[in-house]
């Protein structure tokens, strides 16, 4: 868990990255103190900033960012699959009432038919026996 120093630092990194016009990274070392004052001066003179931090800073920041853009695509990778199970569950279990109620009708009138015919059918047999 970083300290609360570092904290306050990544704070004003991320504000100093987000108020930018652009950002370049670069490896500063084995430049003398002489030539590091040099690239600041004329970075200065063309309206410009050098600033240095700290690794472990700048690398904080970069897996926040790195979990941030992950979260962000589990979430919307959630919401289409959302989206999908929801298409598929109403194409399974949606029910055309109509449909579904003639056919029951139909069903019904061939079971009253056959009842009715046997009906007769058995009268009919049990009188002539008689």
């Amino acid at each position: 868990m970083p300290c609360n120093a570092n904290v306050n630092m990544l704070d004003k990194v991320s504000e100093s990255i987000e108020n930018s016009k652009g950002v370049f990274v670069v490896n500063y070392l084995g430049l003398t103190v002489k030539e590091s004052q040099e690239v600041r001066r004329a970075l200065r003179a063309a309206g410009a900033e050098m600033k240095v931090f700290k690794n472990n800073i700048v690398n904080y920041n970069t897996r926040i960012g790195a979990i941030e853009n992950r979260i962000d695509a589990a979430k919307d990778r959630n919401d289409s699959e959302k989206i999908t199970l929801k298409n598929t569950l109403s194409t399974r279990q949606d029910v055309d009432i109509a449909q579904k109620y003639m056919e029951y009708q139909n069903q019904m009138l061939a079971y009253k038919s056959t009842l009715a015919m046997g009906t007769k059918i058995m009268q009919t047999t049990v009188l002539d026996y008689m």
